[in-house]
């Protein structure tokens, strides 16, 4: 037969007071913190499992930030390259008239000329587009324009060096989509380029000289070269846009998972704390009674 005496009562009833303190205690942090998991003691599994769904919610927030920086350059580009279209369309329009040499003084064909020449300065400007401070149509180079006009007559455009790589974006996973542009396959390079080629036009409209219809021909090449660039940014564009929202979608989805993980059911915690202090205050009452004899309640 096992012995109760007042010391082992007390010693029990001490313990479950403060089983049941330290149960209001969880509770409590827990609805300050919001959080149903404040250390990996709590819940060593959810532990696990959070913290795998933090380490795919960053890389998934990082293929975000990639692809956002991709749409910037991409959209630079297309931008670049529509302008670009139309500038050389204007140009085509401004060579077949001044092919009407039967129609055109010297001073018409001057004026042409000059045209032409404008057209030649806004696509050495559309090929130095930059974002963030870097070239579009510059791969891996720094800062600086992508295209250096020749300082004089008769001189050379020059391309700024692209480096050995070429600019990239991981959007996912398994997913890396480039974003830059080489300037030189796209507006040509040295006495090819489009730039010369304009001068060309222009000093050609001046002196009426027949070969402006070949350089009509090698324009309309030109034009195609720039057409094909912007079918192929345009197509990339969509890829990194795709991208953008499926992370988009990927870190909703991530960030849900995440809370059911980790976060409290408010109203299921609060009366959980509410049934524990109800609990706790219904012991206290009942300890009061029984640790209240003592030798002296004995003696009367």
């Amino acid at each position: 037969m096992t012995r109760v005496t007042h010391h082992s009562i007390q010693v029990n009833t001490l313990a479950n007071l403060q089983r049941n303190l330290s149960a209001m205690g969880t509770l409590q942090e827990q609805l300050s913190t919001q959080k149903r998991i404040n250390r990996p003691s709590d819940d060593p599994t959810g532990t696990v499992s959070a913290l795998q769904l933090r380490a795919s919610l960053r890389a998934t927030e990082q293929h975000g930030r990639n692809a956002d920086d991709g749409i910037g350059w991409l959209g630079a580009t297309d931008t670049a390259l529509r302008g670009s279209s139309e500038r050389l369309v204007h140009a085509k329009v401004l060579t077949v008239r001044a092919l009407n040499s039967g129609v055109q003084s010297p001073a018409s064909r001057a004026a042409l000329a000059l045209e032409v020449e404008g057209v030649r300065d806004s696509l050495v400007s559309l090929a130095n587009t930059d974002h963030l401070g870097r070239s579009v149509f510059a791969g891996t180079a720094g800062a600086g324009p992508a295209v250096t006009p020749p300082a004089g007559p008769g001189g050379t455009y020059t391309w700024a060096d692209t480096g050995t790589g070429t600019v990239e974006r991981r959007v996912a996973d398994d997913t890396v989509v480039r974003v830059d542009t080489v300037g030189r396959d796209v507006f040509g390079e040295g006495p090819d380029s489009v730039f010369a080629l304009l001068d060309t036009i222009a000093a050609q409209i001046r002196t009426a000289d027949p070969g402006l219809s070949g350089s009509l021909a090698a324009l309309e090449e030109r034009f195609a070269a720039v057409t094909a660039a912007a079918s192929s940014v345009g197509a990339r564009y969509g890829r990194v846009e795709a991208a953008q929202q499926h992370a988009q979608d990927r870190e909703l989805a991530l960030t849900t998972s995440l809370s059911e993980v980790e976060s409290i059911d408010l109203p299921a915690t609060i009366v959980q704390l509410q049934s524990q202090e109800v609990a706790y205050k219904a012991a206290l009452g009942a300890t009061a009674k029984v640790l209240q004899p003592s030798l002296m309640d004995f003696l009367r």
